[in-house]
């Protein structure tokens, strides 16, 4: 299965090492510390999950690539539905449920890969990588393309 994440051009070589959700604050899926890989089930999604954090008014960043991941089809993965979560799982900011959620996952070692939904849409899903787990490292990257922001995204 291809998966996809949006990464600045600095941590294309580290992406996998997910280091950047666990030296936030935390997001959606993981409290500060945990150490997690968000991606997403399309390069549309990917882009959404990451244009919704940008303030687009601004200069559009031109420093993001796409990165295709290829996760082996005999990898188990774990999915939460939204039937399963909290009534506000969807909050924004997030709350500490959501996160809690992230972190068992990792600290359980159940599965390389969480499939969640999506908050902009609960219809789609993102797809959390345990780094911890033994079957992340058959997990890679495929390609790393340039992202050219469309202009029509700049806020008016």
């Amino acid at each position: 299965m291809k998966v996809y994440r949006i990464e600045r051009k600095k941590y294309l070589d580290t992406t996998l090492d997910c280091l950047g959700a666990s030296m936030s604050d935390g997001f959606r899926w993981n409290s500060k510390n945990t150490h997690i890989v968000y991606s997403a089930e399309s390069r549309s999604l990917a882009l959404l999950e990451i244009a919704v954090h940008l303030d687009l008014s601004e200069d559009l960043p031109n420093d993001r690539y796409y990165v295709e991941i290829d996760i082996p089809d005999d990898i188990k993965i774990t999915t939460i539905n939204i039937a399963d979560l909290p009534d506000n799982w969807d909050e924004k900011p997030p709350t500490l449920k959501t996160q809690y959620i992230g972190d068992d996952f990792v600290k359980s070692g159940v599965s390389a890969v969480l499939k969640v939904p999506s908050c902009i849409i609960q219809q789609e899903f993102n797809y959390l990588v345990n780094p911890y787990h033994s079957d992340s490292k058959r997990i890679k990257i495929t390609s790393k393309n340039k992202l050219i922001f469309d202009s029509r995204l700049k806020n008016k």
